[in-house]
């Protein structure tokens, strides 16, 4: 995991926190926020959708978020990115749900608007 898209993963306990809680910032950005779960494949940053990061990085509190990046190319948009995603780490509803919210909750919508949005 040497690219920038899972350098997260290489931050020390003590940077992580401190990304966490003193950021001005509430999310962290990869291309495009967390990039799509597909494309890592097709780019080789992972061999199996099992060896992903993604559940750790959850776990840990980043603002994860699923996307698509050209889905033409990287064969699928956000649904298939994430059910495949969720099929490889048995990601729990809860998971799915945050990840979702996540999305919302990083957009640029006013906060009213995104209250309409969020699943419960």
């Amino acid at each position: 995991m040497t690219t920038k898209n899972v350098i997260a993963m290489e931050v020390s306990e003590v940077s992580l926190s401190l990304v966490l809680t003193k950021s001005r910032l509430n999310f962290l950005f990869a291309c495009p926020n967390f990039p799509s779960i597909l494309s890592n494949l097709k780019l080789g940053v992972f061999n199996t959708l099992e060896e992903h990061n993604l559940k750790v990085l959850l776990d840990r509190g980043l603002c994860i978020t699923i996307n698509s990046d050209d889905p033409a190319y990287f064969g699928g948009y956000v649904n298939e990115n994430l059910m495949g995603i969720s099929q490889a780490l048995d990601l729990t509803e809860n998971d799915l749900k945050k990840m979702i919210n996540n999305s919302f909750k990083a957009s640029f919508l006013e906060q009213q608007e995104k209250e309409k949005f969020y699943i419960q």
